[in-house]
This record gives structure tokens, C-alpha cells and sequence, in this order.
């Protein structure tokens, strides 16, 4: 879940209780059902009434859920007038529940009262026989019933079936025993929440707030919205949980909070109840400063345009203007259309109709009166609900389920056999399952509607299939068409299953940008709204895991898992700092750009893919020891790759030595290799401690010998040392202590700078070699990160350059090092360069910092080193945005540790290549490759590559594993580091 601001709108209200006349209103309600006589019964649990608290029914009326059950019954109806089941009549025993999960509970055990009951009886006419049950409207209801409906014997499992039911987590496979009898008609969230996501990053959003209820509804589709849009660093900046009973003060409170924070979009899941609320707080807001936020409102809305209409001014809210809706795929069922127009037209002649639907009788009774100028109005004020749709598939797929089971079991005898009346209920749930429904070829001619062609079927958790319609969800914008007062919902967006396979599978989302409009705080036309963070800006709220985590993972038949910093070390343990500037990704990436390269030759693996997996370490020992053992234990991190425990060639990588030495320990005892590019503590030379390890860098105490017989030469025989904190310079510390006295040198003593000491405080470390002015010769070992800070205190303190500094590869090809005038003249002994690769500058600047794909860090590496700002940047305080110009310019010089990793990574595949060629079938990763990890190490270390670019295979590690590529030494002077020496080291061949 993206970094976010967290609130709850909960409105806590003591009751004065409720008068007895009102209790008994509510209780007469709440057991006054629906009826239609049959031979078998369907249940259904219905809202129709509203609810303004969240325990308690109200008397209001909601006229689209009157709207939904009758549409049920008609479906009833028509099927029965058909005979669709030969001489069986299909009946509806329909209950309120005003929404409330409780209620539903309670309304759902009359149906088990029932069964027992009808089971029970010895007489003719017994109690009706439920067979199964339809509904409840809201997900957090169907839950509760679901629950209830699963737990009992099979003889009283009643299949249930929703229409409105979209919550995902009622179709979760680890919950398949909980809600062993749900089966729906609607999408799941699932399906939506792939297409909020899929709006969003079209229309630019990457900044948003989320508004959503304190129901099973909202907070399972909040959940699954927040884990989608951090995969497509889609930041919430704020959320708000809320009940349905959150006061138009609290609202006011949100809104103001949400344009503060400069949020110019808000997705909205809740209940339209909620949603009503919601506009009409927001009409009641004078936004002076902020524009009215864009909203893009959850399927529940159901397209009911009177939710926008403001009862008071006669006019369409303001806000609701230019908004988006979510909806499953939307048809007018045009037959109930008209068989709904036509009853109200004719309302004194439909009485029995309305008698069979109670709520409906006293709708057209109490609200309407029986005027013909109020049912006008009704009907303009409510088109059909999209709900009704997916309500008449429901009942015709229940109706279809019963049908297959009375095949089966009557063998094509007219009317209920006696089978059929004592059949076990679960086998209803058994057949729902196994049932397609073709509403084009199940139903007869009569029974059949225009606008309902599909073929679907049942998953075995209970999600419909479509199987003819490719359209999977819809988005529609809320507009005038023409520009005038009228305003209805047009459709802009779609999902779609893939046509071909060619598309890899992946559903299709298509926004017709040119029909979107949006709308200012006076209603009028307006610009296309983004809601990004603004420039000059730094959304800090979205940066607290935005920066942090980073891995690149490219999937393969085998993989090389390669561990490198791309971000600093944090200021506590286990806490990553900022994005490296310097040594960082640009180094990196050359891990993929070697595998790249790999894969386009058939030399190596010709018949598999190499893989990558690339951790970043932060240069903190923990973190590179919790992801490594993370990965080993699970085969996989945070969740987020398959397990590729089993596709391991080795480890690569490792900059410092202390994370190196970390993985080193654990790839020890892992037998694993393990191929190093950089890390120079003499520790890892160590081949009874780490037989697996080979290191491409000479090691520090090849190079510590070159520094000290440099400072014999220069007449010296007294020397400072200035060393970091960890393993590196600790190591090289040691070293010099012990090797000194051969050389007849005296180490005046050792200044040990800290990673986090700040600027003062290492100025102040620094200064304390003055201490020693005789010991003119200083030694300096310093990892990269401190350097920066390092070079500008010794540059300092060194006026008329009383020291010489003699430093290692830290020094080398520092660009900064050459602005300081008292560092001029210092001696750098640093590793024998590798030639850099033109192909490799080339390669990097088509990354796309926007691909979800490349670790965010490539964002913040890219601006940092371009000093510009990218859109869907939430670090906003560079003084331009990003350009192609400015793009051409990056990198403007490769590290000189690049080719050293590229070169190290090729080693390790080659020599892992021919391993497996020897050891394996088909070049698969076999138990002897794991278990005898030395025969492994010694076709790396024998591998030979094109080292200076003379077509000539040179040899990489001597045969204790170390590098072969020597040192060379350096000075600094004005304009450039000049070479002083070669030093060439021996190795055996």
C-alpha cells in the first residue's frame, strides 16, 4: 500500500431512543414480505428501505431497490407464463433489510425457519420449500448471510445468488469453505479495480486522495485499489474511512483537508447514500483557493442520475459535473422498461401487481399519490438501474440451476416428483457450479429479452464467466453531450478481454479521451484535470516507501541474483538514505545490460533466458543479510516475483565490502558462488572462510603494500591514516598496522570517520591531524558515500598543501576532487581501468523512468544527476521539467566501476554455463551444480574474456580467486587525473 495520510470520519451519536409506535413501525416492516405464490420458492433479501442510522431501518423508501425487486418478480412471472420447468410454477418470498447487515442475518434465518418447518410437517399443505436465495443487495450483507447459509447441514445449504455483491474478498479461494454457497452475476471488484487503475494512469493521476465506507464493501475495495495503484507508484495521498452516518460538518472538515494538500482528484467507494451526502457538502463549500477536486465515483452509484440532482435549486450539483463513474457492463433491458412505465401509467389498473410487491404499493400510495404529473416526473428523475440487469440474471439463473436439477432428478416428469421435494439443498450449490446459462438458447421465445445475449457460467468460487462478450467494465463520464442543461452519463472508457493471444492475455482498457470533459467550480467547461504533485513541490507523504525499496526483476529459466547499492545507508539500521548520485544505478544497470547482451548470444545458454534479479543493499550490512536470506527462505521478496529459489545460477554484484562480506557468509554456507566486482577487503581472500567467492578487484592488501613502499619512495617513514567506519576501512587499518614495521614506517596514529557524522563534525575529525604535522604522508580509506564530504573537509584543512594524501579508488575519477586546490598533487593507487562501452550509454538512456518495471530509484537517480523534474515526479523541486535535450546529456560520464561489473556478471554466466554443461542435462540447474559448488567456482575462475577491447581472451582471477587486472597510480592535478605508473601484478596461469 502507498505511503498515506489515514482518517476515519466515524460520527459517534448517542440515541434518545425511539418512540414504541416507531419500534412497531420499523418491526412491521422489516416481517411484511413480498409473495408469489409457487411451487418452489426463491428467498430474497432486498434493501428497500434507506437508512440514515446503522443500526435501524428507516420508513424511506429507496426506490431503486423497489425497482430491482420487481424486476425479479416479473422475471419470476414471464419464466412461469412460458412453463419454463415443465408444470413447476417458480415463486419469491421476499424480505427488507434495509441494508444492514444484522437484519439481513435475522431475515436470512426465517428461510431456515422454514426448511425446518416444512420438513418437519406431516401435513398436505405444508410450508413453502425455499430451494435458494437471492441477494442481499450490499457486500457486507451478503457475508453475514453467506456465512449463516454455509454453516448448516447439506439438507438446509441454500444456494444463494447476488446481483449487487461486488466485494472480492467473497471470492477469495482461501475463503472458498466460508462462502462454500455464493455464487454472483457481477463482476468482482477485481475487475473494477483493474479498471480504476487503468483510468487512472490515462488520465495522468498520481496524486490522489480516497474516500471510502467502513463496510466490508469499502474497506475490501479500498484495500485492493491501494495495493494495485502502489504496484503503478500511484500515490494516496489521503484517505478517509466513513460511516454511512458521517455529518455534512465532517465532510466540509475532508474536503478542506484534501484541496490543503493540493489533491486535485478523489476516487470514491461508498454506498449512494453516501455519495448524496457527499455532493451535497461539497455544494455547500466555497472552494476560494482550490478548484472542486475531480472525482471518480465506485460502481455502487449504479448510474443513478438523480443522486446529482439537487432538490432545492431545481439544478445539477456543480461537483457531480465532469465526474466519472465506474460501472459493469451497462444494457437497458428495454421489455421490464416498458413493463415498468406502463404500470405506473396505469397504476389504478395494476393493483394486483403492486399487491404482490408491498413496497411498490405503498411507494405509488404514499409518495406519489396516484398523480399522473408526479409518476411523470419519477420516471424521468429514475431511468433504470444498472442493477436491473444483473438482477434478471440472477433470477434466470436460478431459475435455470432448479430446471437442471429437476431434469435430473424427475427424469422428465411434469410437476415437483417426490425427489425433487426432498432433495438435499446442497445440491443446488453442487449444479449452480456445473450450469451454463445461453440467455439466447435456454429460454423460449417469449421469456427471452432483446438486450440479454450473453453466455455465462459459474467459476468455482462462484464468479461469473462471460463467455460470448469480450466487454468486461465500463467507465462513464458525467456531461452535457450538447452543452446545455441536460446532463447524463456517457460512456468514455472500456475493458475488454484480450481478441488475440498475441496480446499476452491481459485485458484491454480504452478511454476516448475526446468525449471526456470536465467542469470548474461554476460548472462551465474546463482544461483536462491532473491530479499530480505540483511543481516546486515535494510530496513527502508519498516519498516514505516511494524511495526506499527497490528491486528489478527480470524473469528467466535461470537467474543471477546481483546485489549493489542504489540507495545510501539510512541514519539508523535497517533504514535506507537517499538515491545515490554517483556509483549507484548507473553502475547497476549494467548487471541487465550484460545479461541483455548474453541473451542475444547463442554461444551461451542458446536455449534458455538468463534472468536477473537486482537487490538494492542500501551499503547496509542488515539489509543486504534480511533480503538475501528473505530470498532464500521464500524463494522470492515481499511477495512480489515468483519462486525462483530453484533458477538460481549465483550471486553477483557486492560494491563495499561489508555488505559483500554479508552475502558472502551467506553464500558460504548456501554453497553458492558468488562473483564480486568491487570489494577490496582483504578478508574476502580468505579461501578457508569463503571458498565459494571470487573478487574482480585487487585486494586491499596487494594494493595497502603498492601505498606504504610509495611512501618509502617519497623519503617518508611516518605516516596518518584517515579510514570509514566498516569492514573496508577497518580491514585496510589492520593491514597497515601489521605491515608497517616491515617497512619501516610508524603510524603516528588512526582518525576514524563515521557515516554519520555530518559536514561539521567530520571537519572537525579531519582537523585533528594536525595533530601529527611531521607525518606529512596521510592514507586515506574512504567509502564512496563519505567521500563528497571528505574531500571538502582534507581541501580544508590542508593549507599550502601541508599534506600528501595518498588515496585508493575512492580518489580516482571523482570529478570533484579536481575542484579542490589543496587535494592537487595527491597520489591515487586504483585498479587498472576497463574500457567503458559507448553501447552501454546508448543502452541507458532508452530507460523510461515512468516504466513500472525499472525501480523507482531510476526516477529520483535521473533528476538528480539531470537536475530536472519528470510530471508523475512526487520530488518536484528541481527548477525544470525533464526534456529530450536535457535526456541526451545523461550519462555524461560512466563510472569507472561499470565495465568491472559487467565483466564479473558475464564471468559468473559463462562459467556457470559451462558448469552446467558438464554437470547437467539440457543445461538445467541439477543437484550435482548445488552440491558441489567448487567444481562450479572453478569453471568461473577459469573463464577468459575480451578485457581491453583487443579481441584477445584474457584471464580474470589468479587461483586463489582474486583479480588479475592490477593497479595503476594516479595524480591529481588542476584539470585531470594523470598516470604516474603501471604496476602489474603476476598470477598463475
Amino acid at each position: 500500500m502507498s505511503a498515506r495520510i489515514l482518517f476515519y470520519c466515524h460520527l459517534f451519536v448517542v440515541s434518545n431512543g425511539i418512540k414504541d409506535t416507531q419500534s412497531q413501525q420499523v418491526n412491521d416492516v422489516i416481517d411484511t414480505p413480498a409473495f408469489l405464490t409457487g411451487d418452489v420458492v426463491i428467498g430474497g433479501l432486498f434493501h428497500i428501505f434507506n437508512t440514515k442510522q446503522p443500526d435501524r431501518c428507516d420508513l424511506d423508501l429507496d426506490m431503486y431497490s423497489v425497482m430491482e425487486m420487481e424486476a425479479v418478480k416479473w422475471s419470476l412471472m414471464r419464466l412461469n407464463e412460458v412453463n419454463f420447468i415443465p408444470g413447476v410454477r417458480l415463486g419469491l418470498l421476499a424480505y427488507p433489510t434495509c441494508g444492514i447487515p444484522s437484519i439481513a442475518a435475522l431475515q436470512s434465518n426465517k428461510f431456515l425457519q422454514l426448511l425446518r418447518e416444512h420438513r418437519a410437517s406431516n401435513k398436505t399443505n405444508k410450508p413453502v420449500y425455499i430451494k435458494a436465495v437471492l441477494g442481499p443487495t450490499f457486500s457486507s450483507e451478503s457475508a453475514v448471510v453467506s456465512r449463516i447459509l454455509s454453516s448448516v447441514p447439506d439438507d438446509y445449504k441454500l444456494l444463494q445468488v447476488s446481483y449487487s455483491s461486488t466485494a472480492a474478498f467473497l471470492t477469495n479461494k482461501t475463503n472458498a469453505e466460508t462462502f462454500l454457497n455464493f455464487f454472483r452475476t457481477i463482476p468482482s471488484d477485481k475487475i473494477q479495480t483493474q479498471t480504476m487503475l487503468d483510468l487512472l494512469v490515462d488520465l495522468g493521476w498520481t496524486y490522489i486522495g480516497l474516500i471510502h465506507s467502513g463496510d466490508a464493501y469499502g474497506n475490501d475495495a479500498a484495500r485492493e485499489l491501494s495495493d494495485a495503484l502502489a504496484e503503478r507508484r500511484i500515490c494516496i495521498a489521503a484517505v478517509y474511512q466513513c460511516d454511512s452516518d458521517i455529518s455534512r460538518a465532517r465532510f466540509h472538515e475532508i474536503l478542506y483537508n484534501i484541496t490543503a494538500l493540493r489533491i486535485k482528484g478523489i476516487v470514491f467507494i461508498g454506498a449512494v447514500s453516501m455519495v448524496r451526502s457527499f455532493i451535497d457538502s461539497i455544494e455547500r463549500i466555497s472552494f476560494s483557493q482550490y478548484s472542486v477536486p475531480s472525482i471518480i465515483f465506485s460502481e455502487s452509484l449504479g448510474l443513478q442520475s438523480e443522486i446529482f440532482f439537487n432538490s432545492e435549486s431545481k439544478e445539477i450539483y456543480p461537483a457531480a459535473k465532469g465526474s466519472f463513474a465506474m460501472s459493469p457492463p451497462h444494457k437497458e433491458m428495454s421489455e421490464f422498461s416498458e413493463y415498468w412505465n406502463a404500470m405506473f401509467a396505469n397504476m389504478s389498473k395494476n393493483q394486483d401487481d403492486t399487491q404482490i410487491n408491498p413496497w411498490l404499493q405503498q411507494f405509488m400510495k404514499l409518495q406519489l399519490g396516484y398523480n399522473k404529473l408526479n409518476v411523470d416526473n419519477l420516471l424521468t428523475k429514475y431511468p433504470s438501474s444498472t442493477f436491473v440487469k444483473y438482477a434478471i440474471m440472477a433470477t434466470y439463473s436460478v431459475a435455470k440451476t432448479i430446471k437442471d436439477v429437476h431434469q435430473k432428478v424427475c427424469r422428465g416428469i411434469s410437476g415437483l416428483c417426490s425427489e425433487m421435494k426432498e432433495n438435499r439443498l446442497s445440491e443446488y450449490i453442487e449444479q449452480a457450479r456445473r450450469t451454463a446459462v445461453d440467455f439466447e438458447k435456454d429460454f423460449p421465445q417469449k421469456a427471452k429479452l432483446r438486450n440479454l445475449t450473453e453466455r455465462v457460467s459459474f467459476t468455482k468460487e462462484g464468479d461469473i464467466q462471460f463467455q460470448n462478450s469480450g466487454l468486461m467494465y465500463e467507465v462513464y463520464n458525467y456531461q452535457s453531450p450538447s452543452n446545455d442543461t441536460n446532463f447524463e452519463f456517457v460512456n468514455v472508457g472500456s475493458l475488454k478481454k484480450p481478441e488475440t493471444p498475441a496480446e499476452g492475455g491481459k485485458p484491454k482498457f480504452t478511454l476516448l479521451k475526446p468525449r471526456v470533459k470536465f467542469y470548474d467550480n461554476m460548472g462551465r467547461i474546463t482544461n483536462t484535470v491532473k491530479s499530480i504533485c505540483q511543481p516546486n513541490t515535494t510530496c513527502t507523504i508519498c516519498l516514505q516507501n516511494h524511495e526506499s525499496e527497490t528491486y528489478l526483476y527480470d524473469p528467466g529459466d535461470v537467474i543471477v541474483v546481483v546485489t549493489f547499492p542504489i540507495h545510501n545507508r539510512g541514519s539508523e539500521p535497517l533504514h535506507c538514505g537517499p538515491v545515490r548520485r554517483r556509483i549507484g544505478l548507473d553502475v547497476a544497470l549494467g548487471a541487465k545490460f550484460a545479461i541483455d547482451k548474453i541473451n542475444e548470444n547463442s554461444d551461451i545458454f542458446p536455449n534458455k533466458k538468463v534472468g536477473l534479479l537486482l537487490l538494492d543493499t542500501c551499503d547496509d550490512p542488515l539489509i543486504t543479510s534480511d533480503i538475501i536470506l528473505e530470498l532464500q527462505l521464500h524463494g522470492q521478496i515481499n511477495n512480489r516475483i515468483p519462486n525462483i529459489s530453484d533458477k538460481i545460477l549465483g550471486y553477483a554484484g557486492g560494491f563495499s565490502s561489508s555488505p559483500t562480506l554479508q552475502v558472502a557468509d551467506i553464500t558460504t554456507e548456501l554453497k553458492t558462488v558468488q562473483v564480486s566486482c568491487c570489494a577490496t577487503s582483504d578478508l574476502l581472500s580468505d579461501r578457508l572462510n569463503y571458498p565459494y567467492y571470487l573478487g574482480l578487484a585487487t585486494p586491499l592488501n596487494y594494493t595497502t603494500r603498492v601505498m606504504l613502499q610509495m611512501v618509502n619512495k617519497l623519503g617518508s617513514n611516518n605516516v596518518q591514516v584517515l579510514f570509514s567506519d566498516g569492514k573496508y576501512g577497518e580491514s585496510a587499518v589492520k593491514l597497515i598496522l601489521s605491515l608497517a614495521p616491515s617497512f619501516n614506517i610508524c603510524v603516528a596514529q588512526t582518525v576514524r570517520v563515521y557515516g554519520s557524522d555530518v559536514s561539521n563534525d567530520i571537519s572537525s575529525v579531519v582537523a585533528s591531524l594536525h595533530r601529527f604535522p611531521s607525518a606529512r604522508q596521510v592514507l586515506v580509506y574512504i567509502a564512496s558515500p563519505l567521500m563528497p564530504k571528505v574531500a571538502r573537509a582534507i581541501n580544508s584543512i590542508n593549507e599550502h598543501r601541508r599534506f600528501l594524501f595518498i588515496g585508493e579508488n575512492c580518489f580516482y575519477h571523482r570529478d570533484y576532487m579536481l575542484k579542490y586546490p589543496n587535494l592537487h598533487g595527491s597520489l591515487i593507487v586504483a585498479e587498472q581501468p576497463i574500457p567503458q562501452s559507448d553501447e552501454y550509454k546508448t543502452y541507458l538512456r532508452k530507460f523510461d523512468p515512468a516504466s513500472v518495471e525499472l525501480p523507482t530509484s531510476l526516477l529520483y537517480f535521473m533528476q538528480e544527476n539531470l537536475n530536472c523534474y519528470y510530471e508523475f515526479s512526487f520530488r518536484k523541486e528541481f527548477p525544470q521539467k525533464c526534456n529530450r535535450e536535457l535526456l541526451r546529456k545523461f550519462p555524461e560520464h560512466l563510472d569507472k566501476w561499470t565495465p568491472y561489473l559487467i565483466k564479473s556478471i558475464t564471468a559468473l554466466i559463462k562459467g556457470a554455463y559451462q558448469a552446467l554443461k558438464s554437470m547437467c542435462k539440457d543445461e538445467t540447474i541439477c543437484s550435482e551444480y548445488r552440491n558441489s559448488p567448487e567444481h562450479v567456482v572453478e569453471f568461473v575462475r577459469n573463464v577468459t574474456l575480451d578485457i581491453d577491447g583487443d579481441d584477445r581472451d584474457d584471464q580474470l582471477f589468479d587461483s586463489n580467486g582474486n583479480g588479475v587486472l592490477g593497479l595503476k597510480i594516479y595524480i591529481i592535478e588542476e584539470k585531470d587525473f594523470v598516470e604516474a605508473r603501471c604496476f602489474k601484478k603476476k598470477y598463475n596461469k
